[in-house]
């Protein structure tokens, strides 16, 4: 319970952070090696792929102690995500649409789903 109280915690400050009338998705998810337990503390960045393109970074987080991780993003478009020092880094990729995107204090979540690791997991 306190894990999903972290994550939530985590996408509402960072919705905080963005500016005011900006509108934002809450990317959510869960990351987990090959047997299936929970990675905790592991850095999660969501690229968007048209973003990445112009030279601008993506948005990063970190999964709980229960391997669940909350970003939000600002920009509609196709997204990697990505697990960095992990060869072929990229975990998964997804669509944030337009219609996803909120302004206000709580933003529309979009989960995509538990990302299971198909190697040993990386050190942190």
């Amino acid at each position: 319970r306190a894990a999903g109280t972290a994550v939530l915690l985590a996408a509402f400050l960072a919705q905080m952070a963005a500016p005011a009338g900006a509108q934002v998705a809450v990317i959510r998810g869960k990351l987990q090696d090959q047997a299936g337990n929970p990675m905790a503390g592991y850095p999660i960045i969501l690229e968007n792929s048209d973003s990445a393109a112009k030279g601008y970074s993506g948005n990063i987080g970190f999964t709980s102690e229960t391997g669940d991780f909350a970003v939000a993003v600002d920009q509609p478009g196709q997204y990697d995500a990505i697990l960095p020092n992990v060869p072929a880094g990229v975990l998964t990729q997804f669509e944030v649409r337009p219609e996803t995107l909120q302004s206000g204090a709580v933003a529309m979540g979009q989960d995509i789903g538990t990302i299971k690791l198909s190697a040993p997991p990386p050190f942190r």
